[in-house]
């Protein structure tokens, strides 16, 4: 068999490379450690690694050198990230009505990495508000759930650039490749296998059939893990051992508990009359609801939610202020403790209904055009 050729580059450097470690990541920025016969101390310094055969090398990887420590007489223990490390960092911000293409575009022009985006409809839609106040792989991550994209990946390109958007355009769309048993050196937990070193095998290509998401180059062998998924949505078909032994001691983090849900009012429960009391067992002021998913469609895999508490401002005995809100009114449901049994209305929302009007600094109680308080 052919042994690899590894050709690696430190700045504008050609350094011999004495051993490598690096994987690279779906949806993640690639890392991993290199040796090199070296004294210099290169971090912070561009880094590109070309791996293949005599007939074919390809660029595999580009970064940087995060870190670096002296390791054996003259050479140096490199850490390196790919250009999409800079996201590692919070990358807060704030728009509105804007399309995947402007945040891109903001991305890129903060970055200075490209960032390339496919020509598909969903690129050009603008969506009502996109913010965001955590790190900058966080922000990628949530692109697709933003923009309501199927089948949504991003992960960086061979030149350091990064892809953003729906697997069915991305780099490695449409090219399946088929690799016999027999290149296999070995297996583990089902879904990974080491092969020699494949120059053009990175995260998002179809092997046998299963995408893969992790490439792991040790020296002359390149281990590939998949994750089985759905076929129409992208969507991870099991949990990693890691979120199974989370939601075993947290389960509202399984169902979303913790995080309030939308709805829509389908029905009041019954009517209520002078002398009732509410109470968990009949709250009497409640209406039923039928919980939305992230999109804002009905959730239909959830039946409707029976006699919901409805909030009451300045509620005491036969006090407050009621109003059973119309059927379809859209309201945020919340759960006490994170508690699926203990379900309760925080609050309508206006969204779908038609406005009175209304100026910053007044206050308005209104019932209907003709009946109002100002």
């Amino acid at each position: 068999m052919m042994k690899p050729v590894k050709r690696l580059y430190l700045s504008t450097d050609e350094i011999h490379l004495a051993d490598a470690s690096l994987v690279l990541e779906l949806n993640s920025c690639g890392r991993g450690f290199i040796t090199a016969q070296t004294t210099t101390d290169y971090t912070g310094k561009l880094v590109r690694l070309d791996v293949g055969y005599s007939g074919l090398l390809l660029r595999w990887f580009t970064g940087y050198v995060e870190r670096s420590q002296p390791a054996e007489n003259g050479y140096q223990r490199l850490f390196v990230r790919e250009l999409a490390g800079v996201f590692e960092r919070m990358w807060p911000c704030s728009f509105q009505h804007p399309t995947l293409r402007d945040v891109a575009g903001w991305l890129e022009e903060n970055s200075g990495i490209s960032i390339a985006v496919p020509d598909v409809p969903y690129s050009d839609k603008p969506i009502p508000h996109f913010t965001h106040n955590g790190t900058g792989y966080q922000l990628l991550n949530n692109l697709g759930r933003a923009f309501s994209i199927t089948d949504y990946i991003w992960y960086p390109l061979p030149d350091g650039s990064l892809y953003v958007g729906g697997a069915e355009k991305a780099l490695f769309a449409g090219r399946p490749v088929e690799i016999p048993a027999e290149f296999s050196q070995g297996t583990a937990g089902g879904n990974s296998m080491t092969l020699p070193v494949i120059q053009s095998l990175r995260p998002g290509v179809d092997v046998n059939g299963e995408r893969v998401t992790k490439v792991h180059l040790a020296n002359d062998t390149m281990t590939i893990t998949w994750t089985p998924r759905n076929r129409a949505t992208g969507q991870p078909l099991q949990k990693t051992p890691a979120q199974r032994q989370i939601e075993s001691h947290y389960p509202e983090l399984a169902s979303g508990l913790h995080l309030p849900k939308l709805a829509r009012v389908v029905a009041p429960s019954e009517a209520v009359k002078s002398g009732n009391f509410a109470d968990p067992f009949r709250p009497r002021y409640a209406v039923d609801v039928q919980l939305l998913d992230a999109d804002g469609n009905p959730d239909n895999q959830t039946p409707v939610y029976s006699a919901v508490p409805l909030p009451v401002p300045m509620a005491g005995n036969d006090s407050g202020m009621f109003q059973f809100p119309p059927e379809g009114t859209l309201v945020e449901v919340a759960f006490t403790g994170g508690r699926p049994d203990k379900p309760f209305i925080r609050q309508t929302l206006p969204d779908g209904t038609s406005l009175p009007d209304i100026k910053p600094g007044e206050q308005l109680q209104q019932q209907r055009a003709e009946v109002s308080q100002r």
